[in-house]
C-alpha cells in the first residue's frame, strides 16, 4: 500500500553548500522520522533523512549539492501520518472505490490475504468483486473523504 502522508510545510531554501535544505515546518513533525516525502509532481517521493540540524536544517541522501538542493525550493514535504492506524488495509473498510476512466463506484467491504497477495474485496453494482491490492493500480487514497482511486487493466471487472 502506498504510504499515508501528512504535510507539514514546504523547503523555504538552502543552507550552505552541501545540499542541507532549510524547512518551514512544525520542529515537532521530524521527530523519530527516517523518511521525508518531497512532492514531486503530486507524488510523495521519499528521501531519507540523514541529519537534522536546528529542527529546520536536513541532510537527505542523495542531494549532494547546492545546485541539486535549489531544485526542491519550494515544494512541499509529508511525512508518514501517525494518526493512520498500524493497520492500514482493515482501515479501508467503508471506502468508497472509484475506477479511473469510467463511472464505476463501489464500497470496500473487506481487505482478504489470499496466497497470491491480497484481494481487495467490494461490492460494485451489487456484484461481489475481487481486486488484487497491486500497489500500481492504486493511484491515490484519500483518507478525508474515505475514497479509493483505482486504475485497472482493461476487462479485469469482467472476470
Amino acid at each position: 500500500m502506498p504510504y499515508a502522508l501528512k504535510k507539514v510545510g514546504f523547503i523555504a531554501g538552502t543552507h550552505g553548500y552541501k545540499g542541507y535544505l532549510r524547512l518551514k515546518i512544525d520542529p515537532q513533525s521530524l521527530n523519530n522520522k527516517e523518511y521525508l516525502f518531497i512532492h514531486i509532481e503530486e507524488k510523495g517521493v521519499p528521501f531519507f533523512i540523514e541529519g537534522i540540524s536546528n529542527s529546520d536544517i536536513v541532510q537527505l541522501k542523495f542531494i549532494e549539492t547546492l545546485e541539486e538542493a535549489k531544485t526542491y525550493i519550494g515544494m512541499e514535504v509529508s511525512v508518514e501520518s501517525e494518526d493512520i492506524e498500524t493497520n492500514k488495509t482493515s482501515s479501508l473498510i467503508g471506502f468508497e472505490v472509484e475506477i479511473t476512466g469510467s463511472n464505476t463506484k463501489g464500497i470496500v467491504r473487506s481487505i482478504d490475504p489470499y496466497p497470491q497477495g491480497n484481494m481487495i474485496n467490494c461490492v460494485i453494482h451489487d456484484k461481489q468483486i475481487l481486486i488484487p491490492e497491486v500497489e500500481e493500480w492504486i493511484t491515490a487514497i484519500d483518507f478525508d473523504l474515505k475514497v479509493i482511486s483505482l486504475t485497472l487493466p482493461e476487462g479485469l471487472l469482467e472476470l
